[in-house]
């Protein structure tokens, strides 16, 4: 019984374990399906549909998923461009088959995008639902944030802001903790697009273009880079606006995608157009129609044939200005988008006037049909009468606030005094109080690496100083030398002059030394009277002549409590660091050598430790 209940703890703590690791394999397998379809989603779709016969013929099933997933996959981006029929149902079953719920999760995806595409709104969002059900049951983050990232979009078609904000800031989340750089990417384009605040449109699409690595998502970097361009444009930034459409014209031109580069050519022209370029609005402008024209976009053909017509008028082309926009009048026809006629009559009279035909610029201007005209004009008046109650809306709150706004503004201006003034003296106080503490831990520092009786650096501060200077010697290859320097007979001045005659000339020596060194040599007390001297970037020849400036300098010094027939005099010891020296302590032993090599000469001299120059 006991052997029993400890087995089945261990698969459920196993199952516990193994979740996660499911969880994540799952979700690195679609994010690399993703990263094959973004770099070209056609090419993707066919090199699946060979991968799926393949897969057929092998009987190996796990192959057919995942050429349905990348079908799946490349269909969601291209939309209705490349239908896979009934590729959807086949992967949802082969998914459930196979119990792997991400791939079912993402042909459940796919089947709610069709519907979307198709307008029936009810069934895509009944299978979005599903999608994210089962995410969620499975615990698959990524699912999760696929399933939010399918509500996002369906969002955005739709116009429900309240949506994309919830469902786009967490599946952002989601995708980030997957590393799903695409995903991210998605839901910042998502954000800024359905901001209402330009500024913040720009700034979303510019976080996108940072995600997107052109590379790996040359698709949705494609397609960034275009929103960015257009959203630069209609904040009338024309030269950043041209930079990223000439980017996203690049990556659709690799991507082999001719309606994508159609637009990006439209909205070139319209930059041109902007910045008065008019024959170079015309080139783009005349490569996009034909592609407007074989997918029959009647909106397209419309506005770009409405802005050849100003641009051929700008250049005095008018009987080709008036064809461009009769063919704008036919394609507006063509949809019966009455306000597009609207946009079109003012440019038909005003062209038409020039050839004197009066008549037919008066007849455009007056034909519009009543009923459209008493339609605009109801559009025109419910909006009044909208914006007319909001506006009493707003009054009526305001005047239920102002008389409570009134009690409390006097009381409020005499507690903002009084914060005022307690803010100041706080401030006041607060700058005291870091001036004294700033100035007690300057003062505690400089007692903990200064020397009490001479104010140079003591023992832990120049090693301090010398260890960084060794560490750059053995990585730059600079030169260093490190002296030693003792005071002569320092121990008989003690002896017949007192202790306080060998501090004063402990403390002469030290301020003679010290004013006399070059800026990048560091001096400090190693302890009793002996000093190290640090000396980087200095020759060998140069040691000497430190040395004996400073020799010539205390030989003369002149202390209280000492007969002026004392000579004060010191030895010194100095050493290289070279290849070989093992460390900082090595370095300074080699100088204390040289040091008893001095005093063993006779004192009153300069040894560098394996030199064979010496000075006295």
């Amino acid at each position: 019984m006991m052997i029993t209940r400890t087995y089945c703890w261990l698969l459920l703590m196993l199952a516990f374990l193994c979740t996660p690791l499911h969880a994540a394999t799952m979700a690195s397998d679609a994010i690399e399906i993703e990263r094959f379809v973004q770099k070209n989603p056609r090419q993707a779709a066919a090199d699946a549909q060979l991968m799926l016969q393949r897969g057929k013929g092998r009987d190996d099933r796990l192959l057919q998923l995942k050429a349905l997933r990348i079908l799946a996959n490349a269909h969601s981006l291209l939309g209705n461009t490349f239908v896979i029929g009934e590729d959807i149902p086949r992967g949802e079953q082969l998914a459930r088959d196979l119990n792997h719920p991400q791939a079912w999760i993402e042909f459940v995806i796919a089947s709610g995008n069709d519907a979307q595409l198709a307008g029936q709104f009810a069934f895509a969002d009944r299978r979005f639902g599903e999608a994210l059900a089962m995410a969620q049951k499975s615990r698959l983050p990524l699912g999760i944030a696929m399933s939010y990232a399918a509500i996002v979009n369906a969002s955005v078609d739709r116009g429900l802001r309240n949506n994309v904000v919830i469902y786009a800031t967490k599946a952002y989340d989601l995708f980030e903790s997957q590393g799903d750089l695409c995903g991210m990417a998605q839901m910042l384009a998502a954000l800024g697009l359905h901001s209402t605040d330009p500024a913040r449109t720009i700034e979303y699409l510019e976080r996108a273009v940072d995600l997107s690595d052109g590379a790996v998502y040359r698709w949705d970097a494609t397609v960034t880079y275009y929103r960015l361009g257009v959203a630069l444009y209609r904040n009338k930034d024309y030269p950043k606006s041209r930079l990223q459409l000439q980017k996203a014209l690049a990556g659709a031109t690799q991507l082999g995608a001719p309606v994508t580069i159609a637009y990006v050519e439209y909205y070139l022209g319209r930059a041109d157009l902007a910045e008065h370029d008019f024959a170079e609005a015309l080139e783009h402008w005349d490569r996009a129609v034909p592609v407007f024209s074989q997918t029959n976009d009647l909106p397209a053909l419309f506005e770009t044939h409405r802005f050849r017509a100003d641009a051929l008028s700008a250049l005095r082309r008018n009987a080709e200005s008036v064809t461009a926009l009769a063919k704008a009048q036919a394609a507006a026809n063509a949809v019966l988008v009455l306000e597009n006629k609207g946009k079109t009559i003012p440019r038909s009279s005003r062209l038409q006037a020039p050839f004197n035909e009066y008549q037919p610029a008066y007849q455009d201007i007056v034909g519009i049909p009543a009923p459209a005209r008493r339609g605009e004009s109801d559009v025109r008046a419910n909006a009044s009468v909208a914006e007319a109650r909001f506006d009493a809306k707003l009054r009526e709150t305001e005047n239920a606030l102002l008389r409570e706004q009134q009690k409390r503004a006097e009381l409020e201006r005499v507690t903002l005094v009084l914060a005022l003034i307690g803010s100041v003296a706080v401030l006041v106080l607060a700058v005291l109080l870091l001036i004294r503490q700033v100035r007690q831990k300057q003062r505690f520092a400089n007692l903990a690496m200064r020397d009490e009786l001479t104010g140079l650096r003591n023992r832990r501060s120049i090693l301090e100083f010398a260890r960084v200077q060794f560490g750059m010697r053995m990585t730059l290859g600079t030169r260093l030398f490190v002296a030693l320097l003792d005071l002569d007979h320092f121990k008989r001045v003690n002896d017949e002059y007192g202790h306080d005659v060998g501090d004063a000339v402990l403390v002469a020596f030290a301020n003679a030394c010290q004013r006399h060194l070059r800026s990048n040599h560091i001096f400090g007390r190693f302890g009793g009277e002996e000093f190290l001297l640090i000396m980087p970037d200095t020759r060998e020849d140069q040691v000497f002549d430190v040395f004996e400036r400073l020799r010539e300098i205390v030989g003369d010094l002149c202390v209280a409590g000492l007969p002026e027939s004392h000579r004060l005099s010191f030895s010194m010891g100095s050493a290289e660091v070279k290849t070989e020296t093992a460390s900082l302590e090595a370095l300074i032993k080699e100088a204390d050598l040289a040091l008893y090599r001095a005093k063993e000469k006779g004192r009153d001299r300069c040894e560098i430790h394996q030199g064979g120059l010496q000075a006295s």
